[in-house]
């Protein structure tokens, strides 16, 4: 539903708001959003009485850039998502902002605005529902997905969707696996606010097996409403087998499996655990590529003294420049916690739901990378925020 808030036959700035929907269940998201348009000789905007959402759970999306209209107005907007926290009517109150120049101010009023809050149905709820509305995506991960005695492994679970999933509870919380001690971690999530919001959910244990044989996974499952059909709907991944070896006491470590095979390389989320390189290979490859970046950041402060020394600097792009160099450090970080890092670019990496923290931050940090080498209007991540990241990134894959 739209309101235009605006009065007069021509004035200098108005303003339109949408909320949707009308009438939302218990915790469904509602999308608020305000556009302001506002003549090009009025530069500011101000709140005089700042929205507020008494019953609900407000979540800022990130806010666009100004942008112009066909007949030259600047357009600003300012979009949240609202989750109704009960039942009943929920009364947004009325928020007033002007906007105007140095000598001249406008005052606009965005009035108040009702909503009916839907409680969530009592037929068909399951027995182990918990409140989550909203599609759910569930995804579970297991590295490595061979086991010997004396190693471990580590069973992550995600849950990630747009509606309210930081309440969405441990679904490893009474996990048990005969033959193996379970060590939880501490949970993590994350808000996601470009183009829209999405939140994360990580949930990791760490298991030891104490003698050889198979490990069996039981299934998992998340139950969840359903707004648009008003129906329970479930996500859930079956369970799965972990072999475990005798420790090898061979010189050599085993020899990865290849990563290009069918079989190896399920999709994830259809119960597939996900597949990686051997403990072994893994370290050796973690030490090889710390050498590498280290030797390749002498080199480059070598090369960069000679440069400042001759009086000249290396064209965007070559081999000295803090971008290139960025991307270097960033993408053996990278390699070194997930070994399939080289195969995959930033934005491809970013779109997996098994990310960490740490290494989201540090594939957001070469995406700005990427992008400062190839636009000069770009600036690369600073070497303290680059070092920072790979730092980070390494501590947690220490552990």
């Amino acid at each position: 539903m739209a309101v235009a808030v605006d009065s007069g036959a021509q004035p200098p700035c108005r303003a339109s708001l949408r909320v949707e929907p009308a009438t939302p269940f218990v915790e469904q998201a509602v999308a608020w959003q305000l556009e302001i348009a506002s003549r090009d000789d009025l530069d500011r905007v101000e709140w005089l009485e700042a929205p507020a959402f008494p019953g609900a759970r407000a979540e800022r999306v990130t806010i666009l850039p100004d942008a112009r209209d066909d007949a030259g107005w600047r357009i600003r907007r300012d979009e949240r998502v609202l989750f109704p926290e009960r039942a009943g009517p929920l009364l947004l109150p009325a928020a007033r902002l002007a906007c105007g120049s140095a000598d001249r101010w406008h005052e606009v009023r965005i009035p108040s605005h009702n909503l009916e809050v839907r409680p969530l149905p009592a037929a068909g709820r399951p027995a182990g529902f918990e409140g989550l509305v909203g599609p759910v995506t569930l995804r579970r991960y297991l590295r490595p997905e061979r086991l010997t005695l004396g190693g471990s492994a580590r069973i992550t679970v995600s849950l990630r969707g747009p509606g309210n999933v930081w309440a969405a509870s441990d679904p490893l919380r009474e996990l048990t696996v005969a033959g193996a001690e379970l060590f939880p971690r501490k949970a993590q999530g994350g808000i996601e606010r470009g183009g829209g919001l999405r939140v994360t959910r990580v949930f990791e244990v760490d298991v030891v097996p104490r003698h050889t044989g198979v490990l069996r996974l039981p299934p998992l499952r998340v139950d969840w409403f359903d707004p648009e059909t008003g129906r329970y709907r479930s996500e859930s991944v079956p369970g799965g087998d972990v072999p475990v070896a005798e420790r090898s006491t061979a010189n050599d470590p085993p020899a990865p499996e290849s990563v290009g095979s069918s079989e190896s390389r399920q999709a994830p989320g259809s119960g597939a655990l996900r597949e990686t390189l051997p403990a072994a290979w893994l370290w050796v490859g973690a030490r090889a590529l710390l050498v590498l970046g280290l030797l390749a950041g002498i080199a480059w402060r070598l090369r960069a003294r000679r440069a400042a020394e001759g009086g000249h600097t290396a064209p965007k792009g070559g081999s000295d420049d803090p971008a290139a160099r960025a991307e270097r450090e960033l993408r053996a970080a990278l390699a070194a916690a997930r070994p399939d890092a080289f195969r995959l670019g930033p934005e491809e990496l970013l779109a997996r739901d098994d990310l960490g923290p740490n290494e989201r931050a540090v594939a957001e940090l070469l995406r700005r990378a990427e992008r400062a080498r190839f636009d000069r209007a770009v600036a690369p991540p600073p070497p303290d925020e680059v070092a920072a990241g790979i730092e980070a990134l390494r501590r947690e894959t220490r552990r």
